[in-house]
């Protein structure tokens, strides 16, 4: 459930540039960043619910959001 969107879209720019420096392609790149910024949403203020890569992991295999680079 939504909380806040406040810093949807820095997490989202945050997450993007991170997938760019560890050699995503631009799909996987897009797509980590929209987990991010959606798990941002989960509690009030801008950085409070950001997910460490564990977390977005975990919610990735929650709702079988698979590898792409491995689907290719």
């Amino acid at each position: 459930k939504v909380v806040d969107t406040t810093g949807c879209g820095d997490s989202f720019h945050g997450a993007f540039l991170f997938g760019l420096i560890n050699n995503y392609n631009l799909y996987d790149s897009i797509r980590t960043a929209s987990m991010v910024a959606a798990l941002n949403t989960l509690d009030l203020g801008g950085r409070s619910a950001l997910p460490t890569l564990n977390e977005l992991q975990d919610f990735a295999a929650k709702y079988k959001i698979s590898n792409v680079q491995e689907e290719r």
